[in-house]
């Protein structure tokens, strides 16, 4: 899953309905639309929304915790210690 945190589903939501209007906004200033509903340009909404999403995964998700080699290399030479020995 993308959130991990309870506080990214409101973050992720409003950034999605910021996005669609965004879109939709750039689509009539453009005056370009690919696909009309009524009034509301859907393909170029559904482009702002994952754009914007995009940019707010990219700004919240944790980096992972970098491991060093020699941490690894002791994992791997440790192994599950059922050679037989000592």
């Amino acid at each position: 899953m993308f959130g991990r945190r309870i506080w990214q589903l409101p973050l992720y939501w409003l950034g999605g309905v910021l996005g669609f209007g965004i879109g939709s906004v750039a689509s009539q200033l453009l005056g370009m639309v690919l696909y009309r509903l009524g009034t509301v340009p859907l393909v170029e909404g559904g482009l702002g929304a994952l754009f914007v999403l995009g940019i707010l995964w990219l700004v919240t998700t944790p980096a992972e915790a970098a491991r060093s080699r020699r941490a690894r290399q002791r994992v791997r030479w440790n192994g599950d210690r059922s050679s037989g020995e000592g």
